[in-house]
């Protein structure tokens, strides 16, 4: 039963999931959810959840809301909030002080501490404690004025934080129009200018850089001083080239991939061409006059700042996994589609990843129990952007009489070796040949790389 350890349960103050539905069926109750389903049967189940769902707020505790039954219908209410709990269909509500935010405050942003109970079920805080400490946060935005900077800052301020801070004198009243529309709402919100991004960042919370051209290599400063830092800022890097938006990995801990790791793996799966153009803009700076869209349409960049600012706001307010840290959003700027694509350290990145732990790569890192496990295990290590290996090539192939796994594998080195395709067979299933090939695969990768070739020397700037 998911419970903050009240003495009594009938002190449990049960809330039902937003995202719970209930249907009649012959034998009682359908419920569902985003993570499980079930029936619950029993005559009168569906008019006993029709008249609990609406009431079940969080705001009365099971006693209140059983106030003036007999015993028999106690019991029974009892024990369906007990299932739901035990069900993981709604929780119980901790009780938070009254004062803990200002009226206006709860009212504008009703919809994000909604937001944030929805997803964070296993936390002991209240959803109005876990904003608090988002609206508190302090968050540095550093890029140009305009852009996905400016978008960034505005989804942030339209999300509750009351103070962002940037680092460039230009932004001027760029943010007053915004900032005047939340005070009319009662709430107080400020844009605070330093003169640079500031030597120290450990007063910081979180720390977005978007990056386009000159502005990388100051992102590359920024991961040097954040990576690995004790105590430091979570550093959310925006890298935009010509063609896509990559969006994290989130850099903080020592033991994560960083946005250089990501570019590393993009650049093995992607046209070398694109690839040199962007190390090239990093090296010497932007050759010849940026075009006015280099950062994609209008539309595009609100996209990319909102979806920066929700980041922040999802790892601010405790919502973002450690492996959801891990995982980079890449968006092309002519399609607007979007993939999430978990991200290794690269062995030839500058800074210092330590080991990699099995449980870094795959969710379960127990052998795997059949061979399904065993190809789903394997196929986290493919994925078309960041991924060791960047697809299956097994698909032209007749799979008759002999089933052929077929995968590609991205250079460990020099991009100049090319992508390779790496085959193996079963007589059975196409899954078990498919895995082979992807532990062949690992075995070449590791090859390439040659003896003590992972251990990568530390980071020249330190």
């Amino acid at each position: 039963m998911q419970t903050t350890g009240h003495a009594h349960p009938f002190d449990i103050c049960p809330r039902l999931r937003n995202d719970v539905v209930f249907l009649r069926v012959d034998t009682g109750i359908y419920l569902r959810s985003a993570e499980t389903s079930c029936v619950l049967k029993g005559a009168g189940a569906y008019e006993w959840m029709s008249v609990l769902a609406p009431r079940m707020t969080g705001e009365w505790s099971i006693a209140e809301l059983c106030e003036g039954l007999d015993e028999n219908r106690r019991k029974t209410a009892f024990g369906l909030i007990r299932t739901l709990l035990d069900r993981g269909f709604a929780r119980d509500m901790p009780q938070s002080g009254p004062d803990l935010l200002p009226e206006s405050v709860l009212t504008a942003f009703a919809p994000q501490i909604n937001f944030v109970e929805h997803f964070t079920h296993a936390d002991p805080r209240t959803p109005q404690e876990l904003f608090a400490r988002f609206r508190t946060a302090r968050v540095l935005v550093s890029g140009a004025p305009g852009g996905v900077a400016a978008a960034a800052v505005r989804g942030l301020l339209r999300n509750g934080l009351a103070e962002v801070v940037v680092d460039d004198p230009a932004w001027g009243a760029e943010f007053d129009a915004e900032i005047a529309a939340l005070a009319g709402k009662g709430v107080s919100a400020t844009v605070a200018t330093v003169p640079g991004t500031p030597e120290d960042l450990s007063g910081y919370d979180a720390v977005v850089c978007a990056a386009d051209g000159a502005h990388t290599a100051a992102l590359l400063d920024l991961t040097r001083r954040a990576h690995g830092a004790e105590p430091g800022p979570r550093l959310l890097p925006v890298v935009v080239d010509s063609r896509q938006v990559v969006l994290g990995p989130v850099s903080g801990p020592a033991g994560q991939p960083c946005w250089v790791c990501a570019r590393l793996r993009l650049a093995a799966n992607s046209d070398p061409a694109a690839a040199a153009d962007f190390w090239r803009e990093l090296a010497l700076g932007p050759v010849g006059a940026r075009p006015a869209d280099a950062q994609g349409s209008a539309i595009a960049r609100d996209m990319v700042g909102n979806a920066v600012a929700f980041e922040v706001f999802r790892l601010l307010t405790g919502q973002l996994r450690e492996d959801d840290e891990r995982h980079a959003v890449i968006q092309d700027l002519a399609t607007l589609e979007s993939r999430r694509e978990r991200v290794l350290p690269h062995p030839g990145c500058p800074l210092d990843h330590g080991s990699v732990a099995v449980s870094d790569v795959m969710d379960t890192p127990s052998a795997p129990v059949d061979d399904a496990d065993a190809y789903g295990k394997a196929a986290v290590l493919v994925s078309p952007g960041t991924g060791i290996m960047s697809g299956w090539t097994d698909d032209p192939i007749k799979q008759i009489p002999l089933k052929t796994g077929r995968v590609r594998l991205a250079p460990a080195g020099e991009l100049a070796a090319g992508a390779r395709e790496i085959s193996a067979f079963d007589t059975d299933t196409i899954l078990v040949a498919r895995t082979r090939a992807v532990r062949s695969a690992v075995r070449a990768y590791v090859a390439a790389l040659g003896p003590g070739r992972h251990r990568h020397p530390a980071d020249p700037s330190a």
